[in-house]
């Protein structure tokens, strides 16, 4: 198999490095006198091979790694590793403990020959016959642990160090991670943290109570009392071990002010301890900001009214109204008054044409905020002027064109047209229209015209149909003879009179 890699700047000087994938062996390295072409030769790679990369560019230092199959190549993260620590966070002198090494590979090639070590010990000793040093493999993706036995051999708090180097297709890697343990003489509950969470709960939300307790012999039971001003809230609330090692307890409160708790903790040997604290439960529920009155279409440079119903348990000392253009710049900002016990208002003339949105914002004496938004249009001109155009006497069966003459500032956005009939309703959607009156009677056209603005404006005008006139005529039989026959009487009369 053969690899090729270049780079058009000739300034960037390539190395190649080829890896056994399963072995971890380097199996070649590029020998190109070209600075930015490399190439090398595997044989015998049923294996598949790692190709590494490196880019020496005083502009651009980095490193790329690929998984080689046969002429199939693709890239791949290199390993990345993180190491943390697990162990109890107290013993009593004298006692054996576990402590644990767990490192995390979260790359995409395999961490190969890694070292873990417990350095810098202070207070404990490793027990005989154990390894200093444990060597390990993490595939990607996955953790794998150390772990070793020690002894609790002086009193104090003492930081337990865990070290981890290793070197993995031709990479250094390396991290460390340190925690304390507490030796004590005799075992004694620790209640080392406490807290509510959060600090200021909300009334009737859920928060909760966290704490970090430990002892010699391990802890038998953790518990909770929450008091209030008056009186006490909740008594002897049993907490949870999380994961994490904490003590835990979802709280719910719905009394207002200030609380105080005490959390009490017992070991294994039957030894108690506490410890207390203050925490506040206020009103964090935010305005209630109903119905909105505010036309959705306005007309540019006419007044109009926002109205507002805002709710609250408490007082609200403020309302206020932003507006912004389409394009995100700002329009405008006003603030509302009050009406009512709950209703907010002000007045409002917008002198631009444009689609807005509206930011209406109520602020209560707690500092609780709420938002509610809208969109509204304003528009210029006046509505639509619309005419017919049409005759107001036509026959049955004659083809009768009618016409609409619209105007307006805004633009015509659309034209319909309604005949009504003695029997029928017929739509018809054009600006020019032809219709045959097959019936006679007297039908109403109705213009409808929309502009962009949605101002709509009718026109209407009555058409009426009537039956065509019959003409009179005689068939030509009886029309000649009637002619030849008053021939021969006035042929009759001149002879008469020519005899006399």
């Amino acid at each position: 198999m053969e690899a090729n890699l270049g780079e058009r700047n000739a300034s960037v000087n390539l190395n190649l490095e080829a890896y056994d994938s399963l072995t971890g062996d380097l199996l070649a390295v590029s020998d190109s006198l070209l600075d930015n072409v490399e190439q090398v030769r595997l044989d015998n790679t049923s294996n598949g091979a790692v190709l590494k990369v490196k880019a020496a560019d005083p502009l651009s230092v980095g490193e790329r790694f690929a998984l080689a199959a046969s002429t199939a190549i693709r890239e791949v993260e290199p390993p990345s590793l993180l190491v943390e620590t697990s162990h109890p966070c107290a013993v009593v002198l004298g006692d054996a403990f576990e402590v644990e090494a767990i490192v995390r590979n979260s790359g995409g090639l395999e961490a190969r020959g890694i070292q873990v070590s417990l350095v810098d010990l202070e207070g404990v000793a490793l027990l005989s016959g154990q390894p200093d040093i444990v060597r390990i493999d993490i595939p990607p993706g996955e953790e794998r642990r150390a772990g070793w036995t020690l002894s609790a051999e002086e009193e104090g708090s003492w930081p337990l160090k865990i070290s981890m180097a290793g070197t993995s297709w031709g990479e250094v890697v390396f991290s460390d991670a340190q925690s304390p343990v507490i030796i004590q003489g005799s075992s004694w509950p620790l209640i080392l943290e406490h807290r509510v969470v959060p600090a200021v709960m909300g009334v009737g939300t859920q928060g909760s109570f966290e704490a970090r307790i430990c002892a010699g012999t391990g802890i038998s039971e953790a518990r909770l009392s929450v008091f209030g001003e008056l009186e006490m809230t909740s008594d002897n609330m049993t907490m949870a071990l999380d994961t994490d090692g904490r003590y835990r307890l979802s709280l719910t409160l719905w009394s207002l002010g200030s609380h105080r708790y005490r959390v009490m903790a017992r070991d294994g040997a039957g030894n108690w301890d506490s410890a207390e604290g203050t925490f506040t439960v206020a009103d964090l529920r935010p305005p209630d900001i109903g119905p909105v009155t505010f036309p959705e279409l306005q007309e540019k440079g006419a007044p109009v009214i926002l109205r507002a119903r805002i709710i609250d348990n408490s007082s609200i000392p403020r309302v206020t109204a932003s507006f912004w253009h389409s394009d995100g710049k700002a329009a405008g900002y006003t603030v509302l008054e009050p009406v009512g016990e709950t209703e907010w208002e002000t007045s409002l003339t917008f002198g631009s044409a444009d689609e807005y949105t509206a930011r209406i914002w109520a602020v209560d004496s707690k500092r609780n905020v709420a938002m509610k938004e809208l969109q509204f249009r304003v528009v210029a001109g006046q509505p639509p002027v619309a005419r017919i155009d049409a005759p107001s006497e036509v026959f049955v069966g004659e083809e009768v064109y009618v016409s609409a003459i619209a105007e307006d500032d805004f633009g015509i956005s659309s034209i319909s047209w309604k005949i009504v009939g003695p029997d029928a309703v017929i739509v018809l959607d054009e600006l020019s229209v032809k219709h045959v009156f097959e019936e006679p009677g007297t039908y109403r056209l109705t213009l409808l015209v929309a502009d962009h603005a949605g101002n709509r404006v009718y026109a209407e005008q009555q058409i009426r149909v009537k039956e065509r006139p019959v003409a009179l005529s005689l068939p030509a039989s009886v029309f000649l003879p009637a002619v030849g026959v008053t021939g021969v009487l006035i042929l009759l009369l001149f002879l008469r009179r020519r005899m006399r």
